[in-house]
């Protein structure tokens, strides 16, 4: 009989929490993905970067934790200022303005680092490759699909589905794992199966507190831009109610739900968990525990107190990222040569 932590039970599992995922994202789509926010959101930042500092972030500079640290702090702070609604010069009120116009510029940045750092290895040409990066980053930063694609869509919908999906697809062609193959159609299958389901609208009743906390924190921002990305809406209203709000937000929740119980499934292939020991793992259980507890009292200190480090994984991965992606080419490559 296959262990539990067996590839082969590994892969059916992910095939299984696809299901579930769905089935909760139709079924709940604006409650569930207001609980995983919060309850495995947290504690998917927090071991991911754990891994991903024991792992060196896949790059050879010892820098990028700082790095994205900087480029974080740099993107939530403007916000967090602004809700704690403390007073501050005209100076600093200033430069936290032009902080927060440039934020979009920031996660390009953060990106296009990762990328000269995977793909050229030679330092002169890494350095002139981020300066034509802070040159990009500086042109673009008005350009309308530019602030969707960089700003709204790239740490969130790329992040949680794009880039898990990356992930899975490369370590599917590693492992020339045929149900690793059917987990990742399955996820690709996910959205066509959203988009071409009507669910009629009255079959929802969604109370008051889940409305009023998905609008408080500006959730539906990704909505209404990924509405006017695949140009379906015109990217200025939103309605709970509406067929295509309904249909985008069921999406949303599944890929979240999904993204977070698709990290907590692969302990025994990647092996996340063996780094969490002793102080470690009481250290980060701990602050887990704050965060859920700040997201109980009032949902909107909690999302605050998680801005800086959520932005922080998302940094912490691009590295990750641009390997997946890598090696999906090599390895597509290798067959096709």
């Amino acid at each position: 009989m296959l262990a539990m932590t067996s590839p082969k039970n590994i892969e059916i599992t992910n095939i299984v929490l696809i299901g579930v995922s769905l089935l909760l994202a139709f079924l709940l789509p604006f409650r569930i993905f207001l609980l995983a926010y919060a309850i495995l959101g947290p504690l998917h930042y927090l071991t991911e970067i754990n891994w991903l500092n024991d792992k060196g972030y896949f790059v050879k500079s010892d820098k990028w934790l700082t790095f994205s640290l900087g480029l974080a702090l740099l993107v939530a702070l403007p916000k967090i200022i602004s809700f704690l609604g403390f007073a501050h010069p005209p100076y600093l009120q200033l430069v936290l303005g032009w902080v927060n116009e440039f934020s979009n510029g920031l996660i390009f940045i953060g990106l296009w680092g990762a990328l000269i750092l995977v793909v050229i290895k030679d330092v002169k040409w890494q350095i002139l490759g981020i300066i034509c990066g802070l040159a990009l980053a500086y042109l673009l930063n008005n350009e309308p699909i530019y602030l969707v694609l960089i700003g709204s869509m790239l740490p969130t919908v790329f992040h949680v589905f794009l880039f898990t999906m990356f992930f899975m697809f490369y370590g599917a062609l590693k492992s020339q794992s045929s149900l690793g193959y059917v987990a990742v159609f399955s996820l690709m299958l996910a959205p066509f199966i959203i988009f071409n389901i009507d669910v009629e609208h009255e079959l929802y009743n969604f109370p008051d507190y889940a409305k009023n906390t998905f609008l408080d924190n500006k959730f539906y921002l990704t909505n209404i831009n990924l509405s006017k990305l695949l140009g379906i809406a015109d990217g200025k209203s939103f309605y709970f109610y509406g067929n295509w709000e309904l249909k985008a937000q069921t999406f949303i929740a599944f890929a979240y739900l999904y993204h977070y119980l698709n990290w907590f499934s692969k302990t025994a292939i990647i092996g996340w968990h063996v780094g969490l020991k002793g102080k470690k793992a009481v250290a980060i259980l701990t602050v887990w525990a704050v965060h859920v507890l700040l997201f109980v009292v009032d949902y909107r200190i909690g999302f605050m107190s998680a801005l800086a480090l959520s932005f922080l994984h998302v940094f912490a991965e691009f590295p990750l990222n641009a390997l997946s992606v890598q090696g999906i080419y090599q390895e597509l490559k290798a067959r096709i040569i």
